[in-house]
């Protein structure tokens, strides 16, 4: 991970996003204040769909409508 200046991101767009489609990570940056943290999408922190398959079920009722005890709970009744 590298971090440069706006200015140093505004003078070379370019070069900066040819960096990150390789993979790297940037942060841009005015005054040592953190402006922007600039990643690949496919980046591999995000979490893969599916992760936790098979570790739990969703019950039948998950949707069902909820008691009205359980209601006024969340609404401060």
């Amino acid at each position: 991970m590298k971090t440069i200046t706006l200015n140093d991101f505004y003078r070379d767009i370019r070069k900066h996003i040819r960096y990150v489609l390789n993979g790297e990570e940037i942060i841009v940056a005015t005054k040592k204040k953190p402006l922007l943290f600039i990643e690949p999408v496919n980046h591999a922190k995000h979490r893969p769909f599916g992760l936790c398959k098979g570790e739990f079920i969703v019950p039948d009722n998950f949707n069902d409508i909820l008691p009205d005890d359980i209601i006024a709970g969340f609404e401060g009744r």
